[in-house]
């Protein structure tokens, strides 16, 4: 399964990178639990289909353009951690920004449950009960 859960992360990423975020929502847990980042506009969290696709689509709403770039994915049985670059274009920007972020994204029944951020890779990795 957790083979499964790497390729829906995977997957997801993929989607947003292509600009259907409508898609990678589908991939969402109608209960789904979304961790923002702690330096995010609109940081907390977010309960809920509904409410991560309009913090999303807000958060998209500020840049020009925003592109994933995967560096790592570690399959942790429910869990997922992915170390990702995050490459954006903030609106009327001419500078683009790189911010690397370590997230645990965590699956129930096929779907993505919960999603938590975090400062580094071995923080990620212990939250998701991993070791460097």
């Amino acid at each position: 399964m957790s083979k499964e859960n790497v390729e829906i992360v995977r997957t997801v990423y993929e989607a947003a990178n292509r600009g259907g975020f409508a898609s990678a929502i589908s991939y969402a847990h109608p209960e789904i639990e979304f961790h923002t980042y702690a330096q995010s506009p609109e940081a907390g969290v977010y309960r809920g289909k509904e409410a991560v696709q309009k913090y999303n689509e807000d958060l998209f709403e500020q840049f020009e353009s925003i592109e994933f770039e995967i560096e790592e994915i570690v399959d942790a049985s429910d869990r997922v951690v992915v170390i990702t670059t995050q490459h954006a274009v903030p609106k009327g920007g001419q500078q683009e920004m790189h911010v690397r972020i370590a997230e645990v994204w965590v699956i129930r029944d096929g779907l993505l449950a919960e999603r938590r951020s975090y400062s580094t890779r071995g923080e990620a990795l212990e939250a998701a009960g991993l070791s460097e």
